[in-house]
This record gives C-alpha cells, structure tokens and sequence, in this order.
C-alpha cells in the first residue's frame, strides 16, 4: 500500500500487494542469477527471487542471531545461533517455520539457564506496566491527552515505526541504559500509571488504571491490607520474583507511613484504609507511588 491508499480510506492489512504498473519487466540479476519476466505469469519473476532469498542459509542465520539476541542475551553462542538456524532452513516451506524454530530456542540449555541477561526496551518497559495496572485509555488523535503518548514515546527513545533503517530498533543492552531514555520512560510510567479522566477540584477523576480495584480483590479482608501484603503482592506481580530484603524493606518502609511529617512509617503489618485518600495519609496516592516505583526497579527491568 501507498500514501494514497490511505487517503482514499483504505486499510493497510498487511498482505502482499502487487502492482503490475510498477514491476519491471526486464531481466533481473540477483545474487548472480538471471530472473525472467514472464508475460504469462508476471508474478513469478518476484516470487522466484523471494523463493530463493527465504531458502538461502545466510537468511536462517541472520534470522536465528537475531532471535537469539531478542531471547537469550546480547552475545548468544554459535551453539544456539546453529539449531536454530538448521531448524529454520530446514522447515524453510513449512507453515510453522517459525514455532519449530521457536521450540529448538525456548527448550535448549541456554535459554532455559539465562536469566537478567535481556532488558525491556522503553515501549516494551511502558506497555508491560500498562498491561499490570490494566490501563485503559481511548486514544483520539484530535484529543491533547493522545498527543501526550506520542510525544513521551518519542522522548523515551522508542517511538513506534520511527526508526528510519528496515532492521529495526536496537535490542542490546548498552543501546537502552542511558540517563536520557531511562528517565523519560520513568517519567511516561509515573504519568500514566497516575492519569485520571477530567479531575475538577475536589473531584480527583477516575483513574485510568484499576491499581486500588486489583489490590482490594487480591485482598478482601480488609485486615490484610497492609504495606508488607501489598508491596509483596504488587512486587511479584511486576516482577515475576520476591523482592529481596532491601527492597522490600524500603518499599514496604514508605506504604506504611500515616502522616506526612512521620521519619519512619507504622507497623508494616497494621492494616490501611485504601479507601481513604485523605490529608495526610492520602493512602491511595501512597498506593500507586509504591506500585510504579516497583516499575522502576532492575528487576522489572529485565525481559
């Protein structure tokens, strides 16, 4: 599809296009090959080249790298790159090329023994906190609130399709620890992890997110609301593991605390009012603080 198509109202869906007008019907020499155009058969020239451009080795290998560095880590060994490239040129024709070869990745020893070795890029860090808070936002591209997520995902580094190179974003670790892009997606995280549809004074709004909702069905009890539940629900929620001691420690230090002008928090075990979001507890802001600072841990980091 071209620029006019979407301007006539047409949706792209992703399928091959092909335009007679535009392809070329002279000899094409490819990779030391000669393909003919056939009058009679005027896609077979392309699908010939395609064909032998999907069977050739180099393509399983450069595939399989890449597969390797998005799932196992930065520098995988030639061992892994091998099975899957052996397994993905040859189910070249297969219809579940890429499941076979995603099973030889998943359940080899490297895979399976790498852990911490990937991180999630800025998108990937901002929509996997999305996902845990179940926000939900519909987006207008005439509305301000819209335009805010277009540009917080451009300052963070990662803005969809913009790369301007067919090979796509980087997925090495060095190309997304910066102080730049880790900040502004920080700063994403918090903002939406923190919106609320057309707060007027005293009316706070309704949030985006269920953060309070999810927390109060993980604990009906209302005596069990208390800042070592939640920080340790919320922690192995995110993170997919137990926080260790520190962290947990100094999270659980903060959702405790009653009053503003306290040093250290209440018994970590008393239970809150998460109902109450009154001067000065205002336990549901405390709440969502916790959980996206929980998003900004190494742990939730990690891919």
């Amino acid at each position: 599809a071209d620029w006019w198509d979407y301007q006539n109202g047409n949706i792209a869906t992703g399928e091959f296009l092909y335009r007679d007008e535009w392809h070329d019907k002279g000899v094409k020499r490819v990779m030391g090959i000669n393909y003919s155009y056939d009058a009679g058969d005027p896609m077979k020239d392309m699908n010939d080249i395609l064909d032998m451009l999907a069977e050739h080795p180099a393509t399983a290998e450069f595939l399989a790298t890449k597969l390797c560095k998005r799932f196992i880590d930065d520098n995988p060994s030639q061992n892994i790159i091998d099975q899957v490239k052996d397994s993905l040129h040859l189910n070249w024709q297969a219809t579940d090329q890429i499941k076979l070869a995603m099973e030889v990745l998943l359940k080899s020893p490297e895979f399976l023994n790498t852990w911490a070795e990937k991180i999630k890029r800025p998108l990937e860090r901002t929509i996997s906190s999305m996902r845990q808070i179940e926000y939900s936002f519909d987006f207008d591209p005439t509305e301000s609130l819209s335009g805010s997520h277009y540009w917080s995902f451009l300052n963070s580094g990662q803005s969809p399709f913009q790369w301007t190179s067919p090979n796509g974003y980087p997925d090495t670790k060095p190309d997304w620890l910066g102080a730049s892009t880790t900040m502004s997606t920080w700063r994403f995280i918090q903002w939406v992890s923190r919106l609320r549809a057309t707060p007027i004074d005293p009316d706070p709004g309704i949030p985006y997110n269920t953060i309070l909702a999810q927390t109060l069905a993980q604990f009906p009890d209302p005596n069990d609301i208390t800042a070592n539940n939640i920080v340790n629900f919320w922690y192995e929620k995110a993170c997919g593991v137990t926080a260790d001691t520190n962290t947990q420690d100094r999270l659980a230090n903060f959702m405790s605390f009653d009053h503003v002008d306290t040093q250290t928090g209440t018994d970590r075990d008393t239970p809150i009012d998460l109902n109450d979001n009154s001067w000065p507890d205002y336990n549901e802001d405390r709440l969502y603080a916790v959980v996206t600072t929980i998003f900004l841990t190494t742990e939730f980091n990690y891919r």
